[in-house]
């Protein structure tokens, strides 16, 4: 659910709530749709319900979107920080994984963070060497239309399948009860 005090501000502010809200998620998704008229872009910016780092370019929220919602993200760059013990020329950049990760979720509604992280754990254990690290964005997704990949889509699957086979959910055990 949308924040009530969003729509309020929106309202304040003489912005049409749906257009508002769409221009919020869209932002808060990661997309850059063309659609948006310029007279929009600029109330939402005097709204001020975020504020963009001027270095990374990365959003703050300054009034969360959601009910109830955690305010982020901010959980990846100690995910990046994963990836640089093992090759730090594979961290990554957070203006790129950001959105990647916030995509991935949007694509993956029934992954959960901890999944994420236990898979990424699980992918490391399987690297040979540290130049055979995939750099966090490209772990994430890599690829246009039919040529899209994410690794960590496959290393998720492969971590629950793990992680039933330690619970003893395998088709193998539930056909011995």
């Amino acid at each position: 659910m949308i924040n009530e005090n969003v729509k309020a501000r929106l309202r304040e502010y003489k912005v049409f709530v749906d257009d508002g809200v769409t221009f919020l998620l869209a932002l808060h998704y990661g997309f850059k749709p063309n659609f948006f008229p310029d007279e929009l872009q600029k109330k939402m910016n005097i709204c001020k319900f975020y504020e963009r780092d001027g270095t990374t370019g990365t959003l703050k929220w300054l009034m969360p979107l959601f009910d109830q919602q955690v305010t982020g993200f901010d959980w990846v760059k100690d995910w990046m920080e994963m990836f640089a013990e093992i090759n730090p020329e594979r961290k990554g950049v957070v203006k790129y994984v950001m959105p990647r990760m916030k995509k991935f979720f949007v694509e993956n509604p029934d992954v959960r963070k901890e999944e994420v992280i236990g898979a990424t754990k699980m992918y490391f254990r399987n690297v040979t060497a540290p130049m055979y690290l995939k750099s966090s964005q490209k772990f994430i997704m890599e690829g246009k239309g039919a040529d899209k990949y994410s690794m960590l889509e496959e290393w998720v699957e492969k971590y629950r399948n793990w992680q039933g086979v330690q619970e003893g959910r395998t088709s193998f055990n539930n056909t011995m009860n």
